[in-house]
């Protein structure tokens, strides 16, 4: 196992915005044709694969990922964060053991307490907290060397998509202050996760990153407030209205092609009716009021499809 040093800078080398289109492009084509999957560990490892697809044609260029490729385990796995309103820095830990077990085992509990199915019966606040502690399970394993936060966003949006919501990322954070809101209540949860209930008591006795991942909780507690990881998300949710079916035109008893064959071939009713036996002859006109004959238009047949067909 190595020690890992993460470092937020990029190369000057590197296109600026390049990684960034790279990727938006990718995540807009499952926005409009879904992954097929369970949303299961595989399906999470495929999204990513998908999103990042590009990068190794672009070596030097973009930021170096390995699409789809769970990281290795490590002695230890932190990432510098700053706070984007005061550029405060602060340090979260991640899982440094077992992580492709421990990402399987979030997916699996979501999936064992209700799935997709328990999420769609929910209301918007409920579902807002069950999408919250999928993210946050998820981003506290963080499974990739990079592209965590882009994937995650993309497969929980797709879940909640399955369920029948949507959730507007854009919408949770679409101000400095709003995206330093989502990013404090997200790492709140991963640290929570980290160091499960930790005390000033505890920390004074841990004798590695303890005390420092307390202070940086509290720190972060006192920004986020009452807006948590699940109140900002239900404030991106929406419920999407359900597609209506169009209503079945009425049948015949006859297929399409029969109906169709018929409107060609089957003959113009008379343009008047036949006179019955007994009846009147009519009246020939007068040689004065006779008009040439000319070919009248046949009547067209109601099932006719129509000028155009």
């Amino acid at each position: 196992m190595r020690p890992v040093s993460m470092s937020a800078e990029s190369p000057e080398h590197r296109k600026p915005g390049l990684d960034e289109k790279l990727s938006t492009i990718r995540i807009a084509e499952l926005e409009h044709a879904p992954l097929y999957g369970t949303f299961g560990f595989d399906h999470l490892r495929r999204t990513h694969a998908h999103i990042f697809q590009d990068f190794p044609h672009f070596p030097g260029l973009v930021q170096p990922v390995e699409p789809g490729k769970i990281r290795e385990d490590s002695r230890i796995w932190i990432k510098p964060r700053h706070l984007d309103n005061t550029g405060e820095p602060y340090t979260v830990v991640y899982a440094n053991r077992d992580v492709a077990p421990q990402t399987d085992e979030a997916l699996k509990t979501f999936h064992q307490l209700g799935g997709i199915k328990e999420l769609a019966g929910l209301d918007i606040r409920e579902a807002g907290n069950r999408l919250a502690d999928l993210y946050a399970d998820l981003d506290y394993c963080h499974p990739f060397e990079e592209g965590n936060s882009r994937t995650l966003r993309s497969f929980v949006r797709a879940v909640a998509r399955k369920a029948g919501f949507d959730l507007d990322w854009a919408g949770t954070g679409v101000s400095a202050q709003r995206r330093a809101q989502l990013y404090v209540a997200r790492d709140v949860a991963v640290l929570e996760r980290a160091f499960p209930g930790m005390t000033e008591a505890r920390a004074l006795e841990d004798e590695g990153m303890g005390y420092m991942a307390f202070q940086t909780l509290k720190q972060l507690r006192e920004l986020q407030g009452k807006r948590d990881l699940g109140a900002i998300i239900s404030a991106g949710l929406t419920r999407l209205e359900p597609t209506p079916r169009p209503e079945p035109a009425p049948q015949s008893g006859q297929s399409v092609f029969g109906r169709i064959v018929d409107s060609f071939f089957r003959k113009p009713a008379a343009d008047a009716p036949q006179a019955s036996s007994g009846a009147s002859p009519e009246k020939a006109p007068s040689p004065g009021n006779r008009e040439d004959p000319k070919p009248s238009a046949p009547t067209p047949s109601s099932r006719s499809p129509g000028p155009g067909f």
